[in-house]
């Protein structure tokens, strides 16, 4: 389990993910877990997120439902999810509500980091 955060007093953060498929988890495709990160940095950019940066409940229900192959919500508990979700997630693709939007599939700054930031994050530089 975690959580992303900015904690400075910025109103930017400079994130470095690095994601690779785990092992015994060769059935999941780790390229999903960019795209939905892509989706919400996307939504993120346009001002379709809330003061805490999460996508608007409609919207996040398609999202939540959509990538239910890459990510699980720890709260509220998972019985009342699939209720929720059942209803919202089809309610807001009526409404036009899309958990890939085109637009935001492309890269969001995908660079090549600093050897002098890889070292400060306590990553090899090699």
């Amino acid at each position: 389990m975690h959580d992303w955060w900015n904690s400075s007093h910025t109103d930017k953060a400079h994130v470095l993910v690095e994601v690779e498929r785990a092992k015994g988890a060769e059935q999941f495709n780790p390229d999903r877990f960019e795209l939905l990160i892509g989706m919400l940095f996307g939504l993120a950019n346009d001002g379709l997120v809330d003061k805490k940066g999460r996508p608007f409940p409609i919207q996040a229900a398609v999202i939540a439902r959509d990538f239910a192959d890459v990510i699980v919500f720890t709260q509220p508990p998972p019985a009342f999810q699939r209720v929720a979700l059942g209803i919202v997630a089809p309610l807001g693709h009526l409404l036009s509500y899309r958990a890939i939007i085109p637009g935001y599939c492309k890269p969001h700054a995908r660079v090549t980091p600093a050897p002098e930031v890889l070292a400060a994050a306590g990553l090899a530089t090699n």
